[in-house]
């Protein structure tokens, strides 16, 4: 349900970090002007009232930013046994878009960092993709130099949910304990860390970058699915 509203989102990217925008500009010099307006009890409640909506709104977005960013901090003494890369679309259902190829390149750069590793990239199919987004992935993955034995796919999952419950599900099958990196876009992780603790699944995550622009309208979709549904 969550993955499906920031789908219904992934349609108006601008309008939400843009509306955002325009709302704080507004708060900023028209609502003082509102606030002298009337001299009315009622009126002035609802100002009231509605001034601490707001300010209460921006404050929890910045402890959600705040938090995203701490958990893009990495931990140079800690190794990882298992790098879970999650998936996102395919261009023109077999290839990986740039986003996608951020990501499995922020793993094959841990997978290097952490010898003995093991890179387990994780995506199903898709309704326009002819091939399972894992296994696109793993090609790609083939073709910057990993070693095909140290690749594990995972092709069930749909969303970012069972990307997560599937891959541990391969991860105890292998019965090797080891410690669990999940890798994602940065606006991702968070929410990616949350449904791990959901899962009970113990795990770090790191980010790859993207455009700002995108990044910028991807925070404030993930944040507002967050909200409804976290």
């Amino acid at each position: 349900m969550l993955d499906f509203v920031i789908i219904m989102f992934a349609g108006l990217p601008h309008i939400l970090s843009l509306g955002f925008g325009i709302l704080y500009i507004l708060y900023l010099i028209i609502w003082p002007i509102l606030g002298n307006a009337f001299e009315n009890r009622l009126f002035e409640f609802i100002y009231a009232y509605l001034s601490f909506c707001f300010l209460f709104t921006l404050y929890i977005f910045a402890l959600y930013t705040i938090t995203n960013l701490l958990n893009l901090i990495k931990v140079p003494w800690k190794k990882y046994k298992y790098i879970v890369v999650l998936g996102s679309g395919l261009k023109d259902g077999m290839e990986v878009t740039p986003l996608l190829a951020g990501r499995v390149n922020k793993g094959i750069e841990a997978h290097r960092q952490n010898e003995g590793s093991v890179l387990i990239l994780s995506g199903g199919i898709g309704r326009d993709e002819k091939i399972p987004e894992g296994e696109a992935m793993k090609n790609y993955a083939l073709q910057q130099g990993v070693a095909k034995s140290n690749i594990l796919v995972e092709c069930q999952s749909t969303t970012t949910r069972e990307n997560l419950l599937f891959s541990q599900a391969i991860i105890e099958e292998l019965g090797e304990e080891g410690n669990i990196l999940v890798v994602t876009t940065r606006y991702h992780v968070l929410r990616a860390l949350l449904l791990a603790k959901n899962l009970g699944i113990k795990c770090d995550g790191r980010g790859s970058k993207t455009k700002l622009y995108f990044s910028i309208n991807a925070l404030v979709r993930e944040w507002i699915a967050n909200l409804l549904f976290l």
